[in-house]
């Protein structure tokens, strides 16, 4: 062998688009001894992923809903009724073996009830799990060749995983001067606003926005508060530039209420889980293409497709409607409450330099009605399709999840509502690439030599010195040498000369 290859086994990480599957979970709620239900005002689900073991081919995960039901009792009092139902479930996902790091997100499609009755409500909720892997791709290609040989070198830009792993820390909202004298529930919305990485840390930015529904003055009443927060995720080894994608679920919600001097005061503490992966751009020279003057070389190629880039998606938007309630649905004078409120996004996509977003805001309106002389509520939806400058170039994958951080309601007539929410849209973006290599040369036997002392090449368009050089058998470094007036890159025409030295005629 005239020429020595060298190879090595390059190691390409990434994160896999989202795997998803589905899941029914069902639960049973009673009101407390004594208490008949009347009505249903509203119920709501929310949903998290608490533990997974990865195994060869699948990804097993346990799971938890928590559901909230408002009810009107049959002596005109509101009440809540809660409970937590656990789920268990897999994803079958190929090229993921027991050290593949997995990452759960889910939500919360639709609610519904199966049954009710004085004693006992049965709803019941459609899960949705998306499962994102981490995972590794050998690249065994051409680094080096030595010898009688002209190559062409390439930069192969891969991704390597610098740490990942899950941290949990908590976010504390101070709720003060609040009229709600009984707390009947508090809904939790969590805002993820994107990451700064420095040296061996991920600094995670989001907000808290926290709705409590309760009575003041034996009416029906809803607060909001807010809260941002900012929180060190330790990450080993990571470092400025570097990309993360980073999973936040709320994994436990505590309130206290606090009555000093008159003054009615709520904190509410949650505990949140971080899931994170850390990636940097490793760029590495790999053999592009070679040829040799003496003997025929036959290069195997081959294209894997790895993870190019992650990154993160964060937007806001107002989203506003009109909703027209049923004939059967009594007239609104007062809203009381927003219940249930959710945003749901069903697909989303990237184009050049934007990100398309398209959904649903639901919830459960509770009001009194003046005709009737009691509570109702009226479940709404807002359809809606948003789209928002992102650092995107299209193709990309993209996996959003969205919360409402804020919302408005006005009568415009007894049996029409103008509802305005405010959208938080958070989640990452995947983009892939194929990466060409060289996986093995051979030599085919002796080349056979071009004795013409001058070769014209008519350069085709798209052409560089390297391919005109392959083609006629000669260095690239002759040829630019031997015609000074090229301008590159060529243009497709240009006449090259190639002069040989034919040694062996003299």
């Amino acid at each position: 062998m005239v020429f020595e290859p060298v190879y090595e086994t390059l190691k390409a990480e990434g994160l896999t688009p989202a795997i998803k599957a589905q899941a029914v979970v069902e639960a049973q709620l009673t009101p407390p001894e004594g208490v008949e239900i009347k009505q249903i005002l509203s119920v709501s689900a929310v949903s998290a992923v608490s533990a997974a073991e990865v195994f060869a081919g699948e990804a097993r995960y346990n799971g938890r809903v928590d559901f909230t039901a408002l009810y009107v009792d049959t002596a005109g009092a509101v009440g809540v009724m809660e409970t937590r139902a656990e789920f268990s479930d897999k994803i079958a996902a190929g090229g993921i073996g027991p050290k593949t790091d997995a990452f759960f997100c889910s939500s919360v499609l639709d609610v519904d009830a199966s049954k009710c009755t004085e004693r006992e409500f049965s709803p019941a909720c459609v899960v949705e799990v998306m499962l994102f892997c981490s995972l590794q791709t050998d690249v065994h290609c051409l680094t080096e060749c030595t010898g009688d040989v002209f190559r062409k070198e390439d930069k192969a830009s891969l991704l390597t995983k610098v740490a990942s792993g899950r941290q949990n820390f908590e976010v504390s909202v101070t709720h003060s001067d609040s009229a709600i004298e009984k707390l009947l529930t508090v809904n939790c919305a969590l805002c993820y606003k994107g990451a700064d990485i420095s040296e061996g840390v991920i600094e995670a930015e989001g907000e808290i926005v926290l709705s409590y529904i309760g009575l003041a003055g034996g009416v029906l009443v809803e607060e909001n508060a807010r809260e941002p927060f900012r929180r060190e995720i330790e990450a080993g080894e990571a470092a400025r530039g570097d990309m993360a994608a980073v999973f936040l679920q709320t994994e436990d919600v505590g309130t206290r209420g606090i009555s000093e001097d008159g003054v009615q005061t709520y904190e509410t503490t949650l505990n949140i889980g971080a899931d994170f992966a850390v990636f940097s751009v490793r760029e590495r020279d790999i053999v592009a293409d070679l040829f040799s003057l003496s003997v025929d070389v036959l290069a195997e190629r081959q294209t894997e497709t790895v993870c190019e880039n992650v990154s993160s998606v964060v937007f806001g938007e107002t989203i506003s409607g009109n909703v027209t309630l049923d004939i059967g649905n009594a007239p609104v004078d007062n809203v009381l409450c927003f219940a249930a409120r959710k945003a749901n996004v069903t697909n989303c996509y990237a184009g050049k330099g934007v990100v398309t977003a398209e959904g649903i805001v639901s919830g459960c309106v509770v009001y009194f009605s003046e005709d009737i002389g009691k509570i109702c509520s009226v479940n709404v939806e807002l359809p809606f399709s948003v789209t928002k400058s992102a650092d995107v170039n299209g193709g990309e994958n993209v996996f959003l999840s969205a919360s409402v951080t804020a919302h408005s309601i006005r009568v415009r007539r007894a049996n029409e509502l103008n509802i305005k929410a405010e959208v938080c849209f958070f989640g990452t973006a995947l983009k892939s690439a194929a990466c060409p290599y060289i996986s093995s040369v051979t030599e085919n036997g002796e080349k056979s030599q071009n004795s013409a002392a001058l070769t014209v090449h008519l350069a085709a368009k798209g052409e560089g010195i390297w391919e005109v050089a392959k083609s006629a058998g000669c260095p690239p470094d002759d040829i630019m040498r031997q015609n000074p007036a090229l301008t590159l890159p060529l243009q497709g025409g240009e006449r090259i000369l190639i002069y040989r030295s034919i040694k062996e005629k003299f």
